[in-house]
């Protein structure tokens, strides 16, 4: 049995259109808003990517300084990097508890480590 067709419409541009019930309508339209829309999806997912390796189980070879993130913490930088990406959010600076700070910004993804030194003690 095959899907019947829904009427739907842009979000952007208020166009309407009959598609099938799983496409979303900004995904099929061809408005400047949708494509700029599915532009920032694209950035948000490579984004997420690149967290992916810099706080997750692999982190480690990148620097000896990182220890990755918990699965359960990695939601919230990862729901502040989507407002980052949909220009909610301007620059969230995030300390980690392994000293390191996760940068998230309209530039892109960074992790750094802070590296204190002691001489003379």
């Amino acid at each position: 049995m095959s899907k019947e067709l829904e009427l739907k419409t842009c979000p952007f541009c208020g166009q309407y259109a009959m598609m099938d019930p799983d496409i979303d309508p900004r995904d099929a339209c061809t408005c400047d808003g949708a494509q700029s829309w599915r532009a920032r999806c694209r950035v948000y997912e490579a984004r997420v990517s690149a967290m992916e390796k810099l706080c997750g189980k692999e982190c480690e070879k990148i620097s000896a300084h990182y220890h990755p993130v918990g699965e359960e913490t990695f939601a919230l930088p990862k729901d502040i990097l989507h407002g980052v990406c949909f220009d909610q959010i301007g620059k969230t600076v995030i300390a980690l508890t392994d000293g390191t700070a996760l940068t998230l910004s309209q530039k892109g993804v960074r992790r750094v480590a802070k590296v204190d030194l002691e001489l003379g003690q």
